[in-house]
């Protein structure tokens, strides 16, 4: 099992608990991607590279309860950043060529659009070494 670094779960556990107060019954699954997983993060440096899956579309409403929750969370903390997409589970697989929206978390704005993270890279190092954040603990996404 890769080791998360401590900030990195201290960042995610408070994420999903504001998640959960605004969104109840809405997560989905939370699955980290990117240097976390490739034993490659650098404190200072790295980012959070994360997939949210949830259970429903996001409407205009939820999309300001999200900005708020990601601007709470980098005030609070200057890094890491956090750096992920809202989807269902019928999007997971699909490339960034599939022309479809969705709401992200970059460089500072939530935003809705095209995703540029979705390629094969991604999902492959989703599938391979993903990491699943289960509320309180993580698990290999492969198990």
């Amino acid at each position: 099992m890769k080791i998360v670094p401590d900030i990195v779960q201290v960042i995610l556990n408070e994420y999903i608990s504001l998640f959960n107060k605004h969104f109840p019954n809405t997560l989905e699954g939370l699955y980290l991607h990117g240097s976390i997983v490739l034993n490659a993060f650098v404190d200072n440096s790295s980012d959070i590279d994360f997939i949210t899956v949830v259970n429903r579309n996001l409407v205009k409403i939820d999309l300001e309860l999200l900005s708020e929750i990601h601007n709470k969370i980098a005030l609070k903390y200057k890094h890491p950043k956090l750096d992920g997409v809202y989807i269902l589970w019928e999007d997971m697989g699909k490339l960034e060529s599939d022309d479809n929206s969705y709401a992200y978390y970059n460089g500072g704005k939530l935003s809705v659009g095209t995703y540029f993270n979705f390629n094969p890279v991604t999902w492959w190092t989703l599938k391979s070494k993903g990491i699943k954040h289960n509320g309180t603990r993580y698990q290999n996404s492969e198990s």
